[in-house]
């Protein structure tokens, strides 16, 4: 290896003028860091207050160890957690002690890490040489198919994986990884920043496993800026172990919670593998009609329309790397990180998300850089090669292009204001999503529309008539409008089709405890603390089920025991303190009103219940009116 041929380094697209860096001025570079700060906040305004959406639910507002003291450390135990972005969720278990239910500090967090991510792109384009580093910066932080990333929080790791990546990239340069081997000298210090790029690997594994092709992404770079050595090979090793141990884990880990019969055979792979390959080509040139679930591809090998883009793909990586050593070598390096970029998402593992899509735009973050980075080098370059009139014009089309992806982006990010909102500008482009149809029925069901949420949980059943959560939030909707009978059937089709769902197991507690069998709604409250100790919902409610059996003392236990898992459920402190009333305890039961109160002012049978409890204390003791 270390006596590798030099592969000749043709001059323009991808190099300044002078082969070096541009100068910038501390200025200049505060100025430019500004913009990017300045228009990525214009562009994701809309969603700065938007709600938490689909995953952000069991991922962050329902999910024990993220209120957990102990969570933390549990969260790094990966079979307790069930999944292996410790980095992602220690974020979320940080943030939490900070915003709580306030979704908003989480998404500055993202929209912070997003234009940080712009800023190392720029930082490691201009340590490269690279023309036109700002601009591709701004088109990535720009670009709309990135608002998936940043306006959904949960993405968070798609944020935390691309920005260890690319500080893993910036600290490797430190290391000498892209120059002539380092001088005896400095050595050591070049050894501490290859330690910091190594760690910084890791970290990008444990917040998402696409960083993956990080090593290879690396070793392309040296290829690019001169012939690989044999030290190169001993230093991208380790790069290749980690990658080698960590991603069977998130491999494993996925494939625990796949049905198995959704699995596509490795003749359909390989085809939805060649068509995703343009789908994001498409969407990375031409972003418009984007959509959070796009409609499920059906891959029919007997069909030469299907086997045409894996030819067109196939073809086209061919024809570059033949010419790698001519002019179209740029276009080879950029289609080559494209296409390495997107390998995690190809479809050849399994990921839960693709049982529903096939593709999605957060699975572009990282790939879509290497298309900015080429239309801004190509548009770079046609600035140094035009006269004057023509770098006018061409910087006109700059202007006119970010301004163009800062609405679409504007736009795009509004849809993410709440669920309601999302989920219906979806189904309008993708009606036949079960799973956006089930959620919908518990987006209205939760603002106690119950016959709107009705016929979205009939529809996603007609489409997928196994679907759990579907029987689940259909059976919550019906017993919200008084139909306990065929409430408690759909609840127990969803506990025979998901017997280890802790929330099917309380729900159907509350439609049993509601239809007085109490004693079975009892044996479903404990099944669900059994597979979810930490479940203060089914702690309150078995409360509720033991105080209507007149069990007081022990309700009194199970909702003491929801306040110390959420101490800020105004629904538990309103319960104890009814239960509290009923044994003489007026004082204390006051206090939990008031508590109830001050966590939700709006609870009508909190102050009810605190109006009732006060007239009861003043008759006995009018002295403390």
């Amino acid at each position: 290896m270390s006596k590798a041929h030099r592969t000749p380094q043709p001059p323009g697209l991808f190099t300044t003028a002078a082969s070096q860096p541009q100068t910038w001025s501390r200025l200049q570079m505060l100025a430019g860091v500004g913009l990017l700060a300045a228009l990525v906040l214009l562009a994701y305004y809309p969603a700065i207050h938007g709600q938490f959406v689909l995953d952000d639910t069991w991922l962050l507002t329902n999910n024990p160890l993220i209120r957990a003291s102990d969570g933390l450390l549990r969260f790094w135990n990966v079979l307790e957690s069930h999944d292996a972005w410790p980095m992602t969720n220690t974020s979320f278990w940080l943030e939490w002690r900070l915003w709580g239910m306030n979704p908003t500090g989480y998404h500055l967090t993202n929209l912070l890490l997003h234009v940080i991510e712009a800023c190392l792109i720029w930082a490691i384009l201009e340590k490269l040489s690279v023309s036109g580093a700002l601009l591709a910066a701004l088109l990535f932080a720009l670009h709309p198919v990135n608002v998936e990333s940043v306006a959904w929080i949960s993405q968070r790791k798609n944020l935390l994986a691309l920005l260890f990546s690319l500080l893993s990239i910036l600290f490797s340069f430190e290391a000498g990884a892209a120059s002539p081997k380092a001088p005896r000298s400095s050595q050591s210090a070049l050894d501490g920043w290859y330690w910091l790029s190594l760690l910084s690997f890791v970290l990008a594994m444990l917040s998402k496993g696409s960083a993956a092709v990080l090593p290879v992404i690396l070793i392309g770079i040296v290829w690019w800026q001169r012939p690989l050595t044999q030290r190169d090979a001993w230093r991208a090793a380790p790069f290749f172990l980690i990658s080698c141990l960590l991603v069977p884990l998130n491999m494993w880990l996925q494939a625990r919670v796949i049905d198995p019969s959704l699995r596509p055979g490795m003749i359909e792979r390989l085809l939805g593998a060649g068509a995703v390959v343009w789908f994001y080509l498409y969407k990375a040139l031409l972003p418009i009609n984007l959509v959070f679930v796009y409609p499920q591809w059906h891959i029919h090998p007997d069909r030469l329309s299907w086997w045409l883009p894996l030819f067109a793909t196939v073809t086209v990586s061919v024809a570059l790397w033949w010419f790698r050593s001519t002019v179209v070598r740029p276009l080879f390096l950029a289609w080559a990180y494209f296409c390495v970029a997107l390998t995690p998402v190809l479809g050849f593992t399994d990921i839960t998300f693709m049982e529903h899509s096939l593709v999605a735009d957060h699975y572009q973050h990282v790939p879509l850089i290497g298309v900015v980075v080429l239309l801004a080098a190509a548009w770079s370059g046609g600035q140094r090669r035009l006269g004057v009139a023509g770098s006018r014009a061409l910087l006109a089309v700059a202007v006119v292009v970010i301004a163009t992806l800062a609405f679409l982006t504007r736009r795009q990010s509004a849809l993410y204001v709440d669920s309601l909102t999302l989920y219906q500008a979806t189904l309008e482009k993708n009606p036949e999503s079960w799973m956006l149809r089930t959620n919908l029925c518990s987006v209205f069901a939760d603002a106690q529309r119950f016959r709107e949420a009705i016929p979205q949980c009939e529809y996603a059943l007609r489409l997928k008539p196994d679907a759990a959560n579907a029987h689940n939030n259909l059976g919550n909707a019906l017993l919200g409008i008084g139909q306990i009978k065929p409430a408690i059937g759909h609840l127990e089709e969803a506990s025979r089709l998901q017997p280890q769902a802790a929330e099917i197991h309380n729900s159907l507690g509350t439609a049993l405890r509601e239809a007085g069998r109490l004693q079975e709604a009892g044996e479903h409250y404990r099944a669900a603390l059994q597979l979810q100790p930490d479940y203060a919902a089914a702690h309150d409610n078995w409360g509720i089920a033991l105080a209507k059996g007149g069990r007081t003392q022990e309700a009194i236990s199970q909702f003491e025991q929801a306040l110390q898992i959420d101490p800020n459920s105004p629904k538990a402190h309103n319960n104890l303190g009814i239960a509290l009333a009923q044994t003489g305890k007026l004082d204390e039961a006051i206090g939990q009103f008031q508590q109830a109160l001050h966590l939700d002012p709006s609870l009508a049978d909190a102050q009810n219940n605190l109006r009732t409890a006060l007239a009861v204390k003043q008759k006995h003791d009018p002295s403390t009116n």
